[in-house]
C-alpha cells in the first residue's frame, strides 16, 4: 500500500473554483428555429413531391430500358408524348396515395372506373366514350380480323369505349386462387 505524502494531502483539500456563468457564451446557431404547422406541412409536401419524382424516374428508366430491349423505338416524338402521359399518370398515382393532388388525377377520375362483376371480381376500365365520339369509336371497329373469341370480346368492349383491367389477376397466387395461399385440394391429374 502506498503511503500518502503531504503533496497528496494538499490535493485532497484543494478547493474547486466554478467558472463564472456570466462568461459562458452559448452558440445557438445549431438550434433549429421554431417552425409553424403550415411551414412543416409545406416541407412535408416538398419532400413527398421530391420522393415521387425520384421513384417515378427510377421506374420509368427501367420501363424505357425494357421497352428498348424489346425493340420498341424509344426515339420517336410519339413515344415521348405517350411516355409523358404514362409518367404523369404514375406521379398522380403516387401523389394520390400520399394525399396530395396532381392535375392528371382529374383526367383519371374522368376516364377510369371500377366495376364489380357477378363473381365479385373487380375490373378497372377506361371509358373512352368520355373523350371519343361514337363515330371515332365506330371507325376503330371497321377492321375485322380472325381472332380467338376471348380477344374478339375484348375488342368489342374497346369498340364500346371500355378497356378493362382485372384487378384480382394482379393478386393471384401460383395456384391461380385469389387467396394468395397454396391450393390444398388434391391434384386432378
Amino acid at each position: 500500500m502506498k503511503k500518502l505524502t503531504d503533496k497528496d494531502d494538499d490535493k485532497r483539500n484543494a478547493r474547486v473554483i466554478s467558472f463564472p456563468t456570466n462568461a459562458i457564451v452559448r452558440n445557438r446557431s445549431h438550434v433549429s428555429p421554431k417552425v409553424s404547422a403550415q411551414q412543416t406541412e409545406r416541407i412535408r409536401e416538398a419532400q413527398t413531391r421530391a420522393w415521387v419524382e425520384d421513384v417515378t424516374e427510377d421506374i420509368m428508366l427501367y420501363v424505357i430500358q425494357n421497352l428498348s430491349n424489346q425493340s420498341v423505338n424509344t426515339q420517336t416524338e410519339t413515344f415521348t408524348t405517350d411516355l409523358a402521359f404514362m409518367i404523369e399518370s404514375l406521379k398522380a398515382l403516387l401523389l394520390r396515395d400520399t394525399g396530395l393532388d396532381h392535375p392528371m388525377l382529374k383526367v383519371i377520375d374522368k376516364l377510369a372506373r371500377v366495376k364489380i362483376a357477378n363473381n365479385n371480381r373487380k375490373y378497372a376500365y377506361i371509358d373512352y366514350t368520355q373523350i371519343l365520339s361514337k363515330d371515332e369509336l365506330d371507325k376503330k371497329s371497321t377492321q375485322t380480323l380472325k381472332m380467338p373469341k376471348e380477344v374478339l370480346e375484348k375488342l368489342k368492349d374497346l369498340q364500346n369505349g371500355v378497356q378493362e383491367y382485372e384487378l384480382n389477376e394482379l393478386f393471384k397466387s401460383e395456384d391461380g386462387d385469389d387467396d394468395g395461399k397454396p391450393d390444398d385440394s388434391p391434384s386432378k391429374d
